[in-house]
């Protein structure tokens, strides 16, 4: 594959590196469209053959005559394919070839029927390998679209797309629409987006303005129960270090995330000292998980806070690590 950028990035989708960023993809398809909440459905990994076989995400209109109100909303058909290249990636020819052979395939496939009959079908192999292809298209190109979310310009690809002579219309910033055969397909440029219309999508990346940070911050608060939403930020401060020294702001997000935390552990403290008992009684095994998670505060490991609070041989390990 041609090499757009001087990082070097790992192919191999099992790879840590290679996935890091799709867990909170999903966290901004959902934020973004947050307007139309009930009226869509996201199966990440989505199969497309009963073999390994699979896109990074699959959006589906649950409703024939509801207006999608976002601003990602507006370009979805009832059928959208999303391949997401992550902030550390880029977006090739070949890709672009890849996402139109997944597209046909899952027009051809059968994958793309929406119904509660066949969503459950497709959750059980058996059920799936026991029934016979339907005959014709399961979906109707016309209803499908093929969308790739990349964060540089893919310069190579729209000037492969110009020499091949097909017509690319940008419809607002950061958003190329065009058509490769009889599919519709959308190249959003995450760099190149409009904040105001594409807070979320625009932001999952290493180059997140301090004013922009301060309205999805603005955002988090009004979401209080929202764990993904925590981790995403979590994750967008953690790529972007310099976030750590820009104002007030940033600071009362992180606040309230660690007290939130925090009091989890309690909980689970009390928990623990009722359950365990390790001879030290309620208070200290309260105590000694509250111990622990200030400890992982201090060193900024939020995401193991998690982990201790509900796996006990995980929370003993860190226990002996720190001498608790």
């Amino acid at each position: 594959m041609e090499k757009e950028q001087e990082t070097k990035v790992s192919q191999d989708p099992s790879s840590s590196g290679y996935r890091q960023w799709h867990l909170p993809f999903q966290t901004v398809l959902r934020l973004s469209l947050e307007p139309d909440a009930g009226h869509y459905m996201i199966t990440p990994e989505r199969e497309l053959t009963r073999k390994p076989l699979r896109i990074d995400f699959l959006i589906l209109r649950l409703e024939e005559g509801y207006r999608m109100r976002s601003s990602l909303g507006k370009l979805l058909k009832k059928h959208t394919i999303v391949e997401y290249k992550g902030a550390t990636d880029y977006l090739s020819v070949e890709d672009l070839f890849k996402g139109q052979a997944y597209a046909s395939l899952y027009v051809s496939s059968g994958t793309g029927d929406s119904s509660p009959e066949r969503q459950k079908d497709s959750a059980s192999s058996e059920v799936s390998l026991s029934k016979p292809a339907r005959p014709g298209l399961a979906v109707s190109p016309e209803e499908l679209l093929l969308m790739f979310v990349c964060y540089p310009y893919p310069r190579k690809v729209i000037q492969f797309l110009q020499r091949t002579s097909v017509r690319i219309e940008e419809n607002a910033p950061g958003i190329y629409r065009f058509r490769l055969w009889c599919i519709d397909i959308v190249i959003i440029v995450q760099s190149c987006l409009d904040s105001a219309e594409y807070l979320w999508i625009k932001n999952l990346s290493s180059n997140v303005p301090p004013e922009d940070f301060d309205l999805m911050a603005a955002q988090q608060q009004t979401h209080p129960e929202d764990k993904a939403l925590d981790d995403l930020i979590q994750f967008i401060y953690d790529n972007n270090p310099y976030l750590q020294k820009e104002g007030e702001n940033v600071c009362k997000v992180f606040d309230d995330i660690r007290q939130k935390a925090f009091d989890q552990g309690k909980d689970a403290g009390l928990k623990q000292g009722k359950e365990e008992g390790f001879g030290l009684g309620r208070d200290e095994g309260e105590n000694q998980l509250s111990r622990l998670i200030q400890i992982l505060l201090r060193d900024g490991q939020i995401n193991d806070i998690s982990a201790v609070t509900k796996d006990k041989k995980i929370r003993h390990i860190f226990y002996e690590k720190y001498g608790l």
